[in-house]
């Protein structure tokens, strides 16, 4: 007899009354849920088998050697999630040596194999990891008459956390800090304007101490009355507070997830990290589109991924004591405001959309240049593998033109490719802070809702867009006394009349006057009735000549009354906010951290050192010039991030959504006056009022 279990004179023809027994198991010596095959004996001839937690004795074989093979699927999908055994014992090990013997007092031996090993030697082996292919155990040697315990390699496969964060229309840190440089070069120099003025009431400061440094590089122009702020405008954001605050490029405590963060520019905005002025389109700022616009970011944001999954792969082989196949799963915690919303849940959307998506495709072809592996069976359509965990979004403004099918306005919910709707089965968890129609009220900037799930969370709350998600300047970033960054000046309405220079005389000049102050009266009354504290607002008359062209004809008077708010607004409603979406996030397991770079405080204590914290924390109290007594807004954040620590949204709702609460922040200065006249902030008026347009989220969307 060989030792195949063939005589030396047989055929494989001559008798089927062979034998084998088999077990196959992990290095945990656990067995295999019922995965069906084919063993093939000496003869060639085929066997249908099933491994299961029991022995597997074939009978009826030819003899000699014996090869397995199981079905694809089933047998990877099981055996990409078994682990490497870490213990100095072995189990399988101590198993056989208590059960030394098999069928017919055979002695049981040991052979060492891979996931590989019982497929196909085609293409499926190049999904493999190099040590997991056919023979890279050891060389597979099965034969009738044997019994054989068969122990699988374990993989370790890991799951890859992305934190994605989309910032606003027209927000772009690197180019905030750069402007925060030139502000802060700046304040010694406009001290003279605060010792000349510090005693007028705000509305009646001067147009030049109102003025920034070098102005084009904070405003751009619609008009010659209308300005923007640009990019350099603009403080932090809450998307890159939060950013700063999601673990990056670390392993997860029981190594089983490797966490990764990717900032992305806001729409409108260029892409470079350098600290400079932003490359700013106006294109994609008016009109989300372009090579900036919504889904270009999405672009950028996977493609920031693929960039830098070497660093990710060099990370993981650096903080982890074992080897790493690869990735088993991909979870995305999302975040987003205003058009980086949009970009957001449109980036949310991708990544569901399936193997076919621009994401899998990307990030697959990444992993195989890298060699790190996504699983051999990876389902992009199952939440095992594939999951948004949690969607942290501030007030979505898609506001998306359609050059190609003529629609210039956002004032709609058509957004081209943008798809804004999130499906509660595949997203985890959704939180959606939005601006309440009552404080944020601007043509161009309607509210695109969530479609609504159990596990979806959407708070109306007191604000104008930037209250909701950042970018308005707090005085805890600059020295008291540099005011310049919190005015805010603000032509709600201009009326105009003209006079022939013959009739044009200091009496008419006055009754003029009278007229268009009757008429901005209205206007008047419509900022009262949004609640405006009324003692901000002032009316200023300007009057030019103007020749009539070539005519003989005389010259015309042109008599302008504009109606203004010029006051002193404070930048820290979004810091509260902040605070709300930071404590949901951490309550629905984002992995997140509030200690500072020193370890030693939180990043909202006054004490710490980071150089950052400035950009979290909140004045402890403000006063009401309405009511001048003082209002406990510490307290009111601190409350709101416990509620949200503890996952109460009942308890939100009504602590923010109260109308007195709401009251009390506009009487306060924290709640920006968004619109403006002009075409690029008109406020939305309906049925006489200002409210803000809110298009619902559908399938379609």
């Amino acid at each position: 007899m060989s030792a195949t279990g063939a005589g030396s004179h047989c055929t494989t023809c001559e008798k089927y009354d062979h034998w084998i027994e088999l077990m196959v198991v992990d290095e945990h010596n656990q067995s295999f849920d019922k995965v069906k095959g084919t063993l093939t004996d000496g003869s060639g001839k085929k066997h249908d088998i099933e491994i299961s937690d029991q022995p597997l004795l074939v009978e009826g074989l030819a003899p000699g050697r014996v090869t397995l093979s199981l079905q694809k699927k089933p047998w990877l999908k099981q055996a990409q999630a078994r682990t490497p055994n870490q213990a100095d014992d072995d189990p399988v090990q101590q198993w056989l040596d208590d059960n030394p013997t098999g069928h017919e007092a055979s002695e049981r031996q040991l052979q060492n194999a891979t996931m590989g090993d019982f497929v196909s030697k085609g293409k499926t082996q190049k999904t493999l990891p190099e040590r997991h292919r056919a023979g890279k155990a050891a060389t597979l040697k099965l034969a009738t008459d044997q019994s054989y315990v068969v122990k699988i390699q374990g993989a370790n496969y890991i799951t890859l956390r992305l934190g994605m964060f989309f910032d606003g229309t027209a927000n772009n840190t690197y180019s905030a800090d750069w402007g925060k440089k030139k502000l802060d070069a700046y304040a010694g120099t406009w001290r003279g304007h605060y010792l000349a003025n510090k005693d007028k009431p705000y509305k009646d400061w001067p147009a030049e101490s109102l003025e920034f440094p070098n102005d084009d590089d904070f405003h751009w122009f619609w008009q010659k009355d209308e300005d923007v702020e640009s990019s350099a405008a603009n403080e932090w954001t809450n998307v890159q507070k939060l950013y700063e605050r999601y673990v990056d490029n670390i392993l997860s405590d029981d190594n089983r997830a490797f966490y990764h963060r990717e900032y992305i520019t806001g729409i409108g905005t260029g892409n470079s990290t350098e600290i400079a002025k932003a490359d700013e389109s106006t294109l994609s700022q008016g009109l989300g589109t372009g090579n900036y616009g919504v889904t270009a970011k999405v672009s950028t944001g996977i493609e920031q991924i693929c960039k830098n999954l070497p660093e990710i792969v060099d990370s993981i082989a650096r903080y982890s004591s074992n080897i790493v196949d690869g990735f088993s799963k991909i979870e995305c915690d999302v975040f987003g405001f205003s058009r980086g919303a949009a970009a957001a849940r449109h980036f949310i959307h991708t990544v569901l959309a399936g193997k076919k998506s621009q994401f899998a495709k990307k990030l697959r072809q990444t992993c195989q240049e890298e060699q790190i592996f996504l699983t051999p069976i990876f389902d992009w359509q199952s939440n095992d593998q594939c999951e948004i965990t949690f969607a942290g979004i501030f007030d979505t403004v898609a506001a998306v033109a359609q050059m190609t099918h003529f629609d210039f306005t956002p004032h709609n919910n058509r957004n081209g490719n943008v798809r804004l709707w999130l499906d509660p089965k595949r997203v985890k968890h959704a939180v959606h802070l939005t601006a309440s129609s009552q404080t944020e009220y601007r043509y161009n900037f309607c509210l695109n809702r969530f479609n609504p799930a159990k596990n979806f969370h959407e708070l109306s709350l007191p604000g104008a867009h930037s209250d909701i998600g950042g970018g308005y300047f707090s005085r805890m970033s600059f020295s008291p006394d540099f005011l310049l960054p919190l005015f805010e000046h603000k032509q709600i309405a201009k009326k105009t009349r003209m006079i022939d220079d013959d009739w044009f005389s200091e009496r008419e000049y006055q009754r003029v006057k009278a007229h268009l102050t009757e008429k901005l009266q209205k206007d008047y009354r419509k900022e009262a009735e949004a609640g405006w504290n009324m003692a901000d607002y002032q009316i200023r008359f300007e009057k030019e000549k103007i020749k009539r062209g070539n005519s003989d004809r005389s010259a015309l008077w042109k008599i302008t009354g504009k109606l203004y708010i010029q006051r002193i607004v404070e930048g820290d409603l979004s810091r509260l906010y902040l605070r709300v979406m930071y404590g949901l996030a951490e309550f629905y397991g984002v992995p997140m951290q509030e200690e500072d770079m020193t370890g030693d405080y939180l990043i909202w204590d006054k004490q710490s050192q980071d150089p950052n914290a400035k950009y979290y924390w909140i004045p402890d109290s403000l006063f009401n010039p309405v009511t001048s007594t003082h209002f406990p807004f510490g307290e009111l954040c601190q409350q709101a991030l416990q509620l949200a620590k503890q996952g109460d949204i009942h308890s939100l709702h009504r602590l923010l959504e109260d109308k007195q609460i709401s009251e009390q922040l506009i009487q306060l200065n924290l709640v920006h006056h968004s619109s403006s006249t002009g075409i690029a902030n008109p406020p939305n008026i309906k049925h006489g009022h200002y409210e803000r347009e809110v298009f619902t989220c559908n399938k379609n969307n």
